[in-house]
């Protein structure tokens, strides 16, 4: 697999490094995406959430998600210890 062979490589030039799991390894921590989990309990995680329902540019008259729901997602992922993005 191309993706483990890039990763050892990696490893070998920094042997510090912190790597995610998204090239469908399991690296060091799992990256959900748009919910606050992680593959197994007590593993490192950081969710990737939008605040819009997109990932990339939209108009500014598209509306957003509103702030309570945004601040109770943050609340929730800080209790489970989780990196937001």
């Amino acid at each position: 697999m191309e993706s483990a062979k890039m990763n050892r490589m990696v490893r070998e030039l920094q042997p510090d490094i912190i790597m995610n799991n998204r090239a469908k390894i399991p690296e060091d921590f799992d990256t959900p995406e748009q919910n606050l989990n992680a593959s197994v309990e007590g593993r490192a995680w950081e969710s990737c959430m939008t605040m819009n329902g997109s990932w990339g540019y939209q108009q500014p008259t598209m509306i957003g998600k509103r702030p309570r729901p945004l601040c109770a997602t943050s609340s929730l992922a800080l209790a489970m210890a989780a990196t937001t993005c």
